[in-house]
């Protein structure tokens, strides 16, 4: 079986990861390094705005339930600012949000803590692959 999964070590865009727990912090931003992303890292939705002043984002993957800023202030905020910007929910309380809201709010997808590293890669693939996809058409229309 022959496998088409895209290879994210191609990406070039850069990667936000926002959580206020710090492990999950670094394992997050591990594990995207093990993937061959490399991305920034931010504590909470108001030290990822901060991040977004200075850098264009192509996906933020972040956390909803944090201090000072939580990840619907933070998915409202992108769906404004930078629209451009994909957002990956991973988050262990659903409960505050449903899948509809965060769609309606701009998110991309969603993962559920505790995740296994395979779906979060597999997510991954079908972002960036969806996103080289468009990027191929937009320049086809352009022609």
């Amino acid at each position: 079986m022959t496998s088409n999964a895209l290879d994210l070590s191609v990406i070039t865009e850069h990667v936000l990861v926002v959580d206020d727990n710090e492990a999950m912090l670094k394992l997050l931003s591990q594990q995207l390094a093990h993937f061959g992303i490399q991305a920034d890292q931010a504590i909470n939705g108001k030290k990822a705005v901060e991040l977004l002043q200075f850098r264009s984002y192509g996906l933020i993957v972040t956390d909803m339930v944090m201090p000072e800023m939580d990840g619907m202030e933070l998915l409202l905020y992108v769906q404004e600012h930078c629209p451009e910007t994909d957002v990956l929910v991973v988050s262990a309380y659903n409960e505050l949000y449903n899948f509809t809201d965060l769609v309606a709010a701009g998110a991309i997808d969603f993962i559920t803590k505790p995740y296994r590293q395979d779906e979060l890669k597999a997510k991954l693939q079908r972002i960036f692959r969806e996103r080289l996809l468009l990027a191929k058409i937009a320049k086809n229309i352009e022609k």
